[in-house]
């Protein structure tokens, strides 16, 4: 079976690399493709070339395709969904994760499917617009909304980059002033160690009945990622 994967296009390449890490590095769906490739032929396929439907014509046809194009926040854009959706449709093949499918998986959408599931504690969550002229508004909605403290983030960062835990109503507002004027998601936080000190990520994936954990991670901060300081732990 040959199973095209739809991988997004590297914004610059800055060192040497291997074709594995230039085409699959990125998210579960192209990991998944490379380290399954014993069993399955990947063709990887950068959507965004403008060589790319040429170049397709050149390659056996493959049997299904699996989406990589995964970050919800950017295909929440509306001409990149669009683009990605028609790219996607115009192939003809059956498509795993679909970019319409994988732009229902922003945060915010994701925590108002899971409200109000019995004994699942699910973090309120609010996406705004940075506008100065609401600043004051703004700090006031927010405290009624998700309370303090208050995580508050760029929807389109990973592994934390630009994202604050803020105390106070006035440590909100100075954060809000020196932010740029954008969406920011302000997420309810709530403080939940495993142990003294001591905090726990866990990734899973859930098929069917079936719940496969694929990664834990600990630190000592609140905000656990996958890839952290091993200096945290000892």
């Amino acid at each position: 079976m040959l199973i095209g994967v739809l991988n997004p296009a590297p914004n610059r390449i800055e060192k040497n690399m291997s074709p594995q890490l230039l085409h699959f590095s990125k998210n579960s769906p192209s990991n998944l493709a490379w380290k399954a490739n014993d069993i399955y032929r990947s063709l990887s396929i950068f959507p965004e070339a403008s060589t790319a439907r040429a170049a397709l014509d050149k390659f056996p046809r493959p049997d299904l395709i699996l989406n990589n194009l995964v970050n919800a926040e950017t295909l929440s854009t509306p001409n990149i969904l669009e683009f990605a959706c028609d790219f996607a449709d115009s192939l003809g093949l059956p498509v795993l994760n679909h970019p319409r499918h994988a732009a229902a998986t922003t945060r915010q959408r994701n925590a108002e499917r899971l409200s109000g599931i019995p004994n699942l504690l699910v973090p309120r969550i609010v996406r705004f617009f940075n506008d100065a002229a609401k600043r004051n508004d703004l700090v006031r909605a927010l405290g009624h909304t998700t309370g303090f403290p208050v995580i508050i983030r760029n929807p389109f960062m990973q592994m934390g980059k630009e994202a604050a835990k803020l105390d106070t109503p006035g440590q909100l507002k100075e954060y809000l002033d020196q932010a740029p004027a954008q969406e920011l998601y302000a997420i309810e936080f709530i403080d939940n160690p495993v142990a003294d000190g001591l905090y726990r990520k866990i990734r899973a994936a859930v098929i069917g009945k079936e719940i496969i954990i694929s990664h834990a991670v600990f630190a000592r901060k609140w905000s656990v990622h996958r890839e952290h300081d091993p200096s945290e732990l000892e």
